[in-house]
């Protein structure tokens, strides 16, 4: 119907990064099960874990909301595109164990490259603060 059309090209910025931060969180989910899917044996270094989606501090264009991003950014915002407003108690307790370091160094510890692995763990620990804070956020 003509009405289809016409709402794709009138999307409001809001829908845009609505859109946007799902399929990037759809990305991550993705990612995040081939992690979980991995030989046992295999090394991880820091580069392949799939850091939460976040937008560049400071970026140009586009926000930083690519693949590559993953890696770099405020961790804030990849809090807020990991629980986002609305998201559910399971939705987020998911992300707030996935990140817990302890339960990250159970799974994947043994795993992380020796050179890699105190940095990995710093971020992990960020990571998990920054989802915490999220989480206090919503349930308040």
């Amino acid at each position: 119907s003509s009405s289809a059309s016409s709402s794709a090209t009138t999307t409001t910025p809001n829908k845009k990064a609505s859109s946007n931060a799902s399929k990037l969180l759809d990305a991550h989910d993705d990612a995040w099960r081939r992690l979980e899917a991995s030989t046992s044996d295999s090394t991880l270094t820091y580069d392949d874990i799939p850091w939460p989606p976040c937008k560049r501090s400071g970026g140009g264009g586009g926000g930083g909301e690519t693949l590559a991003a993953w890696k770099v950014g405020d961790l804030a915002s990849a809090a807020v595109t990991l629980i986002p407003t609305g998201a559910s108690k399971k939705d987020s307790k998911r992300h707030v164990t996935r990140w817990h370091p302890d339960k990250f160094s159970q799974r994947f510890g043994e795993r992380l490259a020796e050179g890699d692995r105190a940095r990995v763990m710093e971020r992990v620990k960020a990571t998990s603060q920054a989802i915490n804070v999220r989480w206090g956020q919503l349930k308040s």
